[in-house]
């Protein structure tokens, strides 16, 4: 993550979550501005309007079962977008989407470094935690979800080095280190304000929450998979 988040050769999933609950500004400009844009087919009906009202870009695929979207919003897309029916009960839509998108990725037939996904951390929990593990499972390209308060991206096991250069710009600098697999979690850390030194992380022991980023290159080395969320300033970009 840098200043140069938004200019990269990234993509855009679109879940099942409304425009209310994310950052109009920032919405409208990082889809318009992905080089491929998907969405689910429950998503559909709300990127509609804003494709007729709001000049957003109409998505090149929608996927899903399609037992969520309109007869309207089918009709309006019909001619414009690719859709992929996604029948398997076990998976949600966004876990779907995320394996036509890595297919593509893996195939070479679709070009990006990124895919940024709007919404999925509203709503039930269950469901948030449910677009967790989609994110864990995705590994075709760097992944992050980002809704109207957050920006959030699950880190591998090893080294990871993140440039924030710009991060005034779009974050508040609160971040968090958060532990997510159910396996031993030992964490180490250089630029936030409260450093982990081979700390083990687990819930009932000790989360890094509310920390806060103090350098422009941040370092988290960590034995497991774990998330890492930074906090995202209201009304800018």
């Amino acid at each position: 993550m840098s200043s140069q988040l938004f200019s990269e050769n990234f993509g855009v999933l679109w879940v099942n979550s409304p425009p209310e609950n994310l950052s109009q500004k920032l919405t409208k400009r990082l889809w318009n501005e992905g080089v491929f844009r998907a969405c689910t087919d429950g998503a559909a009906n709300f990127i509609m309007p804003l494709v007729q009202n709001e000049h957003y870009l109409t998505p090149n695929l929608i996927s899903g079962d399609f037992d969520s979207i309109t007869t309207k919003a089918r009709n309006f897309f019909d001619s414009q977008a690719e859709f992929v029916e996604t029948s398997d009960p076990d998976y949600t839509d966004m876990t779907k989407s995320l394996k036509i998108i890595a297919g593509r990725i893996n195939n070479k037939k679709l070009d990006m470094s990124k895919l940024i996904i709007l919404g999925g951390l509203c709503g039930r929990f269950d469901h948030v935690l449910s677009s967790l593990h989609s994110l864990l499972q995705f590994s075709a390209c760097d992944a992050m979800i980002i809704d109207g308060y957050n920006l959030l991206t699950i880190l591998p096991k090893g080294s990871t080095h993140l440039n924030l250069t710009g991060r005034n710009a779009f974050s508040t600098g609160m971040c968090g280190v958060i532990p997510f697999v159910q396996e031993k979690t030992m964490a180490s850390t250089v630029g936030l304000k409260w450093n982990l030194h081979n700390t083990e992380l687990a819930f009932g022991k000790l989360i890094s929450s509310s920390n806060e980023v103090v350098c422009d290159r941040i370092t988290i080395t960590t034995t497991a998979p774990v998330v890492f969320t930074a906090e995202l300033k209201q009304g800018v970009m």
